[in-house]
């Protein structure tokens, strides 16, 4: 049984939170966009985040949702794709 305790996130001036791990023995992985959007090119994150504005625009559905949309031509003129919504999500 994994032994879990609660971790203490204090906030800075600058509007950041942090945590003290010093004392801790743990590994903490962290992703962060930048990191995930280098992977692809620069067509592919601009695609990208314009499928993100698109599911902002009709109302936020989920990715399986919005591919189901994409796939079944549910959205007029649609100018992205299922890879699209697949890398706005990854990013």
């Amino acid at each position: 049984m994994m032994n879990v305790s609660k971790r203490l996130h204090i906030p800075l001036k600058t509007g950041l939170f942090f945590s003290d791990v010093k004392v801790d023995v743990a590994q903490i992985l962290i992703n962060t966009v930048d990191k995930n959007k280098n992977i692809y090119t620069i067509k592919q994150y601009s695609d990208s985040h314009k499928a993100r504005l698109l599911q902002d625009t009709i109302g936020r559905p989920n990715t399986a949702d919005c591919i189901s949309y994409e796939k079944r031509d549910l959205i007029p003129n649609c100018p992205i794709t299922k890879s699209d919504i697949i890398h706005a999500k990854d990013i």
